[in-house]
C-alpha cells in the first residue's frame, strides 16, 4: 500500500487477533468481531502491538476495509517506516491527506485539518518513533473528536484512552 492512499472497500482475508489489552475481559467475544466494534468509534486510539512481521500492518488494512463505509470522511494509510526524524511526523501525515503544508508548523496545520473531519487514521509503523507518534495522536484525540486512531507498533503509545491489542507471535 502506498504511503498516504486512501482506503476503499475491498475484500480482504480474515485475520483473528490475540490478546488485548484494556482492563476488561472480553474473553468471550471473537477478538476481530471485538476489535472492529470498538476501533470504529470516534474518536477511539488502538494500537496493534506485535514483533515484527505477524501482521499488523495487513491486519490494519483489513480492520479500516471493513470499516470504510462507517467513516464519513475517508480512512488515511500513513507510514512511518521512511521516517528516520521524528520532527517529520506531521508534515507526512498532512502529504499523505494530500494537505500541502504551507504553514509554518505542520501539527497546527495537521489540526485544523482534522478538527471537524470523522476519518481513521491508520499510523504504520510507530515503533522508531513512538514518542512523537504519541504526541502527534495525543493531541489528535483532545482537538480533532471525531478522529480515529488505528496504530501499527511493536511497544504501545501510551496515550490516554489508548487501547492496545497485542497479535500473537507466528508460530515456528
Amino acid at each position: 500500500m502506498a504511503d498516504g492512499a486512501a482506503l476503499r472497500k475491498t475484500e480482504a482475508p480474515n485475520t483473528e487477533l490475540g490478546e488485548w489489552d484494556d482492563g476488561d475481559d472480553h474473553a468471550e467475544i471473537p477478538p476481530r468481531r471485538w476489535l472492529l466494534g470498538n476501533t470504529f468509534c470516534r474518536g477511539y486510539v488502538s494500537s496493534l502491538i506485535a514483533p515484527g512481521g505477524v501482521g499488523k500492518t495487513r491486519t490494519a488494512l483489513q480492520c479500516a476495509a471493513d470499516a470504510i463505509d462507517r467513516v464519513k470522511d475517508g480512512a488515511w494509510f500513513v507510514t512511518f517506516a521512511p521516517i528516520s526524524d521524528p520532527a517529520l511526523l506531521a508534515g507526512t501525515i498532512l502529504r499523505a491527506l494530500g494537505v500541502a503544508a504551507a504553514h509554518p508548523d505542520p501539527l497546527d496545520a495537521l489540526l485544523a485539518h482534522l478538527a471537524e473531519r470523522e476519518a481513521l487514521l491508520i499510523l504504520d509503523n510507530c515503533e522508531h518513533v513512538v514518542e512523537a507518534a504519541a504526541g502527534i495522536v495525543g493531541a489528535i484525540r483532545e482537538r480533532c473528536r471525531l478522529v480515529t486512531i488505528l496504530a501499527t507498533s511493536r511497544e504501545a503509545l501510551r496515550v490516554e484512552g489508548e487501547r492496545v491489542y497485542r497479535l500473537p507471535p507466528l508460530e515456528e
